[in-house]
């Protein structure tokens, strides 16, 4: 880094001050008491006049810091010792992520085989400097995974230097059937991100989101990452492991991706007795790996199990596995407060969905995720089975005047504390089913989103049944249901108006104001914002 150089004070700021501060003195001494500024007033504004931002505790800087692109840090830093000082600071560092670009695909023209071919100097500079205080890296490989080139000696190094606490691995795109007709990584290329894995030594959570699962590499030791992990016993004390967990703010991942099987992700959880947290795909979900993590010979008891959805019909291995409730049963018995949480992101039958999330499955939350699906029937089924544990219920997908069932739902769940609807559908939830879900729990609720577009402000016509598509109107007139419906609805500032009215009657409800973000109406007693 070139930027050491340090900017030195002007002195004659300070020589112009005590200037000032004598001449002020010699008038006051000179002044009846009745004539006297208020001295107060006077040593209020120099002091507001000399808070500079390096008079700020260091601690409040590195904060301010934490804001700023490492760009704009670099620049500050340049200013003056105190602000390059906090730039050297160890916690700026401790959460960094380093992006790789990969190949767009890995066989055909447009396959070259190769990642980004130079590593800018800045970069190694920086890994080489504070590498050492890396605790929370994610590595980032867009595309395919390639020849690592320049970044391979980077990467090396700071392997062999960081401590660890957080990694996350995202190498490539998840695998599919389509990617194994093209060419794996080499060898060399996956030793280097392997040897993360190798050298850990203090790791608390493993963090894997894709990985080149060839056939060709996963049946080598030496490359199957998995086998690599069992290798090394510090990691026995893994506390947290997620396998395959995709980004769920992105409400998409790949339908049929090539995963471990049952019986590797058994091995795995077997090996690491330690865990506390477990997040994986439903496909890898088994009873065998239920009476595992039931184990007393386990060294901790597990105490959240995060499920990820993986469903195609037709096709065995991403069918939902049937669990037993006895399986449940045993990790509740050992642990009263384990419990699991599920993101649903494909569409599949109600009664699949429930074969796995059994009457004893401790379920505190469940999301439906944009691409999902959600009927009565299986609203019905979540609140008979798990009134008891539910805690949070959020829907992103299709979402279409189920309110009654919303109603119960609120109503029977007693524990129910989160409540997000952020459908793709519009005019989904009443205006006044909304008011009865606020008023149901007052100021009891955590988290109460509504998107704006999901908010209906008419009432539906009492003489329409529920699937009817073309109606009758009192002229004997036809006229299609969904769409009078859609253009019945206030827009505009009319609409503006009466969100405004909700957001203020609902404020008193729930004892707290709504932050408008993202056009919707959202309480959240966790978020400082």
């Amino acid at each position: 880094m070139d930027g050491e150089n340090e900017m030195p004070l002007n002195g004659n700021d300070i020589n112009d001050d005590d200037v000032k501060d004598e001449e002020s003195s010699s008038f006051t001494e000179n002044c009846t008491d009745s004539e006297k500024p208020n001295e107060a007033v006077i040593d209020e504004e120099e002091n507001l006049k000399l808070l500079l931002i390096t008079d700020l505790p260091m601690e409040v800087i590195v904060h301010i810091y934490d804001f700023l692109p490492l760009v704009s840090r670099y620049n500050a830093s340049m200013a003056c010792h105190v602000l390059y000082e906090a730039f050297n600071h160890p916690k700026l560092w401790h959460e960094q992520r380093l992006r790789i670009n990969g190949d767009v695909l890995n066989y055909g023209s447009k396959y070259f085989g190769n990642c980004t071919r130079t590593v800018p100097n800045k970069i190694k500079h920086l890994v080489k400097k504070f590498g050492k205080y890396f605790q929370f890296l994610t590595i980032w490989v867009f595309g395919h995974l390639g020849k690592l080139n320049e970044w391979s000696s980077v990467l090396l190094e700071l392997s062999q230097q960081c401590r660890l606490e957080k990694l996350t691995l995202v190498v490539g795109k998840m695998t599919t059937e389509s990617d194994l007709l093209g060419k794996p990584p080499k060898k060399k290329d996956m030793d280097i991100l392997l040897s993360f894995i190798q050298n850990a030594f203090r790791i608390k959570h493993l963090d894997i989101k894709s990985w080149p699962l060839f056939p060709e590499t996963m049946f080598l030791a030496d490359q199957n990452i998995f086998k690599a992990l069992m290798k090394n016993t510090k990691l026995k004390e893994l506390e947290q492991l997620d396998l395959f967990w995709p980004y769920t703010n992105l409400m998409w991942s790949e339908r049929q991706p090539i995963l471990p099987d049952s019986n590797m992700v058994l091995e795995l959880i077997q090996y690491l007795g330690n865990l506390k947290k477990l997040g994986l795909r439903s496909t890898m979900l088994s009873d065998a790996l239920l009476e595992a993590l039931a184990s007393a010979r386990r060294s901790r008891r597990i105490s959240l199990i995060r499920i990820f959805v993986t469903y195609a019909k037709g096709k065995p291995e991403y069918q939902i596995p049937n669990i037993k409730s006895l399986s449940w049963k045993r990790l509740t018995d050992i642990n009263p407060d384990f419990h699991v949480e599920c993101h649903v992101m494909p569409r599949l039958p109600s009664i699949e969905l429930g074969n796995m999330l059994t009457l004893d499955c401790p379920l505190s939350k469940i999301t439906f995720l944009q691409w999902s699906r959600i009927d009565e029937q299986l609203m019905e089924s979540i609140v008979n089975k798990f009134n008891q544990t539910l805690k949070t219920f959020e829907v992103y997908c299709d979402f279409k005047d189920y309110d009654e069932a919303l109603i119960k739902m609120v109503a029977e769940c007693q524990f129910l504390e989160n409540l997000v609807i952020r459908s793709c559908s519009t005019h989904c939830v009443n205006v006044e089913t909304i008011k009865k879900l606020a008023f149901w729990r007052g100021t009891r609720w955590v988290t109460f989103q509504i998107d704006e577009k999901n908010i209906s402000f008419i009432d539906k016509p009492q003489n329409i049944e529920e699937d009817t598509v073309v109606g009758k109107n009192e002229n004997g007139e036809y006229f299609l249901v969904g769409m009078h419906q859609f253009h019945a609805e206030p827009e505009g500032k009319e609409r503006r108006m009466k969100c405004q009215e909700l957001k203020d009657s609902l404020a008193v409800i729930l004892g707290q104001k709504f932050i408008s973000r993202n056009k919707a109406i959202i309480i959240d007693r966790n978020s400082t914002v």
